[in-house]
């Protein structure tokens, strides 16, 4: 692909992130949600007259294994992007890649012949834009922070910003942060899931775009998830895809009255709150069926209450337990899985 000389590397860009075809154990449904995405994504980057696409990262979700069936699919996506019309910039992810601390192997070795697609394996600049790929050593660090630019595109795993609802991605010595980018206008970012910004001190700001729709149920509750387009000097706009499946918890007496709302693609589980037995499960779950084709339906029975822990169970002795746990788990890393087994079958023996 030619660049264009000028610093603009685009008048406006469309950027999506973190497909991950194969997820859910290669699921034909995910995969077919991946394709629809893509052929939506093209739309609206048609539609709003973009001249760029750019894929942030984890294009593929799993790095040591992809079902054939999946790898035909995914290569399938790819020539749909590759002659879409509009130039693809493709960043490789953590996901995409064979091991975490180098990016020699990647899972998509056919994009090096197609020609509307550029690949980012290793940090590039073009013009006032820095596109970067995964980042495995100090030197990649350093000269990400060293690239003066407008905008940054990146699969960064900044500290700070939230990897699930819950929990933020720790701080410590030896990784990028967002001050090593304080000299930039915007970053945007693909990794972590959910969409959030970030706004330093220097003004600079730094937006996880987040995945394109939500995988499971650690994207419960939430449909911000879709795409973003970028004017040149302009402001990031953000779309939701109006297809995407959507993932929540509810309360079965909650869920009775709200039914309606939730479309066939939609991921329910279902806390009991009402007494039901079996049989009753049973008949909601194909009832729901029937009048809303919901099918990723599941109904948790109620818990018993569980026993309170022994008040005679020391400080002491719950650390010991803690301290064999670590040290079983270094020590069997290797052959995690039939230890385990072996463990099973000696409880069950016994």
């Amino acid at each position: 692909m030619e660049w264009p000389v000028s610093d603009n590397l685009f008048k406006k860009v469309l950027a999506f992130t973190d497909i991950h075809w194969g997820e859910d154990g290669n699921s034909p449904e995910h995969n077919d949600l991946c394709q629809e995405f893509i052929e939506w994504a093209v739309d609206e980057a048609k539609t709003r007259g973009c001249d760029l696409i750019i894929f942030g990262g984890d294009w593929h979700h799993s790095q040591v294994g992809v079902a054939s069936a999946t790898l035909w699919k995914s290569y399938l996506g790819c020539k749909y992007l590759n002659e879409c019309g509009i130039p693809v910039v493709f960043i490789i992810g953590n996901h995409d890649l064979m091991y975490k601390d180098k990016r020699d192997i990647h899972s998509l070795p056919w994009l090096d012949d197609m020609e509307n697609i550029t690949v980012i394996n290793e940090p590039t600049t073009i013009g006032n834009v820095t596109l970067v790929p995964w980042l495995v050593s100090g030197d990649d660090y350093k000269t990400i922070a060293s690239k003066p630019a407008k905008y940054a595109f990146g699969h960064f795993q900044l500290p700070g910003f939230l990897m699930n609802e819950k929990y933020a991605y720790p701080d410590k010595e030896g990784i990028l942060k967002s001050e090593d980018m304080d000299q930039l206008e915007y970053v945007f970012s693909g990794h972590f899931h959910a969409r959030q910004k970030r706004v330093l001190k220097s003004g600079t700001e730094i937006h996880y775009i987040g995945n394109c729709f939500p995988h499971d149920f650690n994207d419960e509750g939430d449909k911000d998830r879709g795409a973003m387009v970028l004017e040149w000097d302009g402001t990031p706009e953000y779309i939701n895809w109006p297809d995407a499946p959507f993932y929540k918890y509810m309360k079965v007496s909650d869920f009775v009255e709200a039914a309606d709302q939730f479309s066939e693609r939609d991921h329910i589980r279902l806390t009991q709150d009402v007494e039901m037995d079996n049989n009753e499960r049973s008949e909601l779950r194909e009832s729901v069926f029937e009048q809303f084709g919901i099918k990723h339906l599941s109904i948790e029975p109620k818990k018993p209450v569980e026993a309170e822990i022994d008040p005679e169970l020391t400080g002491e002795q719950v650390e010991n337990v803690e301290m064999f746990t670590h040290d079983w788990i270094l020590e069997n890393k290797g052959d995690r899985g039939p230890r385990m087994v072996e463990i099973f079958v000696d409880a069950k023996v016994e």
